[in-house]
């Protein structure tokens, strides 16, 4: 474990020189004429790629003569390099690579929340494996992606359940090692978020334990650099309000969405409607969130993810969310 983290912050360093001497985004030129995001392949933001290739957003900013550069990241991580780098101006992603971020200087603003729901994120176990709950877990080899959000809901779960990550040995694999590591048994258990839960299960290479229901989480935050919602705020709302019909469709028509947008993430599109049935997609940021986030902060603090607190209402912004129709 010890190893585990000090290769993520040495990451996080890396990610810090990438950003500058204080940590802070590099001033590299942007124009206000166009509206750069940073997109990854989770369901949390299906919205977001129904807009893509619909071309939503472009039509809806077309007004305005801004155009979009749509940029895909496989993690957060590398996501937040090119955010350091000062190439991006909207992004999406979980909460635990949210926060490093700012821990490390960035100045984003964390704008509305994506996605989320209890389902979403779980915790698979082999099928031989002989563990039946949670408290089944005490001792055994766990994967996760170290420093993800499901390496959160896994500390979560054992926390509900009167353990620590000190009672499991975790293993830094990703989500496309999943179904290896489990048929190899070179793990007992495997945390992960969609779809790659619903590819493990449908595939028959384990049985699901449990979800993340009763653990706080941060959901799915969509946050926006400070430089462009002071330089261009009405693109932010643009931006946001296509979210929130897009989000509204989407659990409208989920076959019809599912259709489009399920070659992204390598399902059919039955596997997507499935899928979509477990999300939420409020946009508007609760209190639930905020608590949610915090908790993620704590997180990251006890296993020495970051060294210091962060002021989590300095990096909140629901002026955009505020402005939405229900």
């Amino acid at each position: 474990m010890k190893k585990l983290i000090n290769i993520f912050l040495l990451g996080i360093c890396v990610m810090s020189l990438f950003s500058g001497c204080g940590g802070e985004q590099s001033e590299q030129a942007t124009s206000d004429k166009v509206l750069r995001i940073a997109i990854q392949p989770s369901a949390t933001w299906a919205p977001l790629w129904y807009m893509k290739d619909k071309g939503l957003l472009e039509e809806a900013l077309q007004e305005k003569g801004i155009t979009v550069q749509w940029t895909e990241f496989d993690a957060g991580m590398s996501m937040n390099e090119s955010f350091a780098a000062g190439q991006q101006d909207i992004g999406v992603s979980g909460d635990v690579p949210t926060i490093s971020p700012l821990a490390a200087g960035q100045k984003n603003q964390i704008i509305a929340n994506g996605g989320g729901g209890d389902k979403i994120q779980a915790i698979v176990v082999g099928n031989d494996s002989g563990i039946t709950d949670a408290k089944g877990l005490k001792g055994k080899k766990i994967g996760i992606a170290f420093g993800s959000s499901a390496h959160h809901m896994l500390d979560s779960v054992l926390q509900n359940n009167g353990m620590s990550l000190d009672d499991v040995t975790t293993v830094n694999i990703t989500a496309g090692d999943a179904e290896t590591s489990l048929l190899n048994k070179q793990v007992d258990a495997v945390a992960f978020w969609e779809p790659n839960v619903t590819f493990l299960l449908d595939k028959k290479v384990g049985r699901l334990l449990c979800d993340q229901t009763g653990c706080l989480n941060g959901g799915g935050p969509i946050f926006a650099t400070e430089k462009y919602i002071k330089s261009n705020p009405d693109a932010v709302k643009i931006f946001l309000e296509q979210y929130a019909k897009a989000a509204k469709y989407l659990k409208q028509h989920p076959q019809e969405v599912a259709e489009v947008v399920a070659n992204h993430y390598h399902c059919t599109p039955e596997q997507m409607v499935k899928i979509f049935d477990e999300y939420e997609y409020p946009v508007k940021i609760s209190q639930k969130d905020i608590d949610g986030l915090q908790n993620t902060i704590d997180f990251m603090k006890k296993i020495n993810i970051i060294k210091k607190d962060i002021n989590l209402k300095d990096f909140i912004n629901t002026s955009f969310v505020d402005q939405l129709k229900n």
